[in-house]
């Protein structure tokens, strides 16, 4: 960007900032950096002498984070958990089903239900799956590579909490032996907040 003024207030206070000039016409040079974004300006007068400054423009400073698939690679075993219990009930659900049903908003207990199930039934092989997922969440690999190193980054200049619909229960387990929650402020997990 180039811009010229005449003693213009605006970049006389710009050019105070950066040093100063006793020049009457400045041309200003910008360049705009995306990460970390700042504004790197050239000053140059009209005697050819020239100084450079940096502002720093920070994008945000609160970061509220999702959970599940994205600081833990968690799905994939609540689908499986999920899967294994429900065919306990004549139901053979696919991965395909199972994402619809969440675009929906339907439970995949629904299709036990629609083929006669009894809610008793329903009850007992969900309570079975909430077991099984703390199993996997225990013993499978559910780390996503550069997570924790991000976070420790963003944390020198952000504010960060995690908002997220994964029960409670879970949630301490996942992170018992993670340092994810350091980096937080706050966490808010289901039941800590109104549906």
């Amino acid at each position: 960007v180039d811009v010229f003024s005449h003693r213009g207030t605006h970049l006389n206070d710009i050019a105070t900032a950066a040093g100063g000039f006793d020049g009457v016409v400045f041309r200003v040079y910008f360049r705009l950096h995306i990460w970390p974004f700042k504004w790197t300006g050239e000053f140059r007068a009209a005697n050819g002498t020239h100084k450079q400054h940096h502002w720093q423009i920070p994008l945000k400073t609160h970061l509220l984070w999702d959970h599940d698939g994205v600081l833990v690679e968690t799905e994939p075993w609540y689908f499986e958990a999920t899967r294994q219990c429900i065919a306990a009930l004549g139901v053979v659900l696919d991965l395909d089903e199972y994402l619809q049903d969440m675009v929906h908003g339907t439970p995949a207990w629904d299709r036990a239900r629609a083929l006669g199930v009894p809610e008793a039934d329903v009850v007992a092989a969900r309570r079975q799956r909430d077991a099984l997922y703390q199993q996997f969440l225990q013993q499978q690999d559910i780390e996503i590579p550069g997570v924790s190193a991000i976070l420790s980054q963003l944390a020198q200049a952000h504010q960060m909490a995690i908002v997220t619909t994964a029960k409670r229960a879970d949630f301490e387990i996942i992170h018992r032996q993670r340092n994810i929650v350091e980096h937080m402020q706050f966490v808010l997990a289901s039941g800590d907040y109104r549906r």
